[in-house]
């Protein structure tokens, strides 16, 4: 039953990213959304050394808890906080503990250099972007650091929930947001694709999982390369 899920889980995937039915089965990674330009890189890197091939999936990590849960069959789980990543361990009584690959830094994005909490709080037309903090740990990491920095209160009508940090980025990219918090690794990749926006602050940090979930030989060889020194300089590249 649990290899028929599987073999309709990857279809469904494949199908979506237009790939067609696999010739190979690939390795299906579980990606936090704040993680995944970073991912897509190390994907395409793979790809093009080994032929292998690796299907990301993005969502926030508490959407990616619930689905490894109820027995979605991705192989590998790449989580925006290791409380997440801790809990799927801990569940299924897995082997292997998630492994630390760094921290991603709340960073806060305006659309201008004018833009600051005093202006948005004085102009209730402007709104301010995070992810939803219910499941995505970035969005409860602002509405922590809003709260520490005495602002949550006067700010809360004004705050629009994205369902992760993927919808964070295109309100900001759009500018239907004054101001958004997201991840450093999402600024360090889209940063130059709006010149309005300027270079976020960095607040805080997470530390960010690397599951394994599936011990088969694709999965394995994967989880080696994202371990490796080639993988290290591309996270790098994106903060972590």
């Amino acid at each position: 039953m649990k290899s028929l899920i599987r073999y309709i889980f990857i279809c469904v995937v494949c199908f979506l990213s237009s790939c067609g039915l696999p010739k190979n089965e690939p390795v299906l990674v579980a990606t936090a959304a704040s993680t995944f330009y970073a991912f897509q890189e190390l994907e395409n890197v793979y790809e093009e050394e080994t032929g292998k091939n690796i299907e990301l999936v993005k969502a926030s990590s508490g959407i990616l808890v619930t689905q490894i849960l109820q027995g979605a069959p991705f192989d590998i789980f790449i989580s925006a906080d290791t409380i997440y990543s801790s809990k799927v361990y801990e569940s299924l009584e897995l082997e292997h503990r998630a492994f630390k690959l760094g921290e991603n830094k709340l960073c806060q994005w305006a659309i201008a250099d004018a833009i600051d909490f005093t202006k948005i709080i004085e102009n209730k037309d402007l709104k301010i972007a995070i992810a939803n903090p219910k499941t995505a740990p970035f969005g409860a990491l602002a509405v922590s650091y809003l709260k520490q920095f005495g602002v949550y209160e006067q700010l809360e009508s004004q705050l629009v929930f994205g369902n992760s940090i993927s919808q964070v980025n295109h309100y900001i990219l759009s500018e239907q947001v004054a101001m958004a918090f997201t991840s450093s690794s999402s600024s360090l990749a889209l940063g130059e694709k709006k010149e309005s926006l300027r270079e976020c602050a960095e607040v805080d940090a997470l530390e960010q999982g690397l599951l394994l979930l599936n011990d088969n030989r694709n999965t394995l060889d994967f989880y080696k390369f994202l371990k490796s020194d080639k993988a290290v300089v591309i996270l790098k590249k994106y903060g972590f």
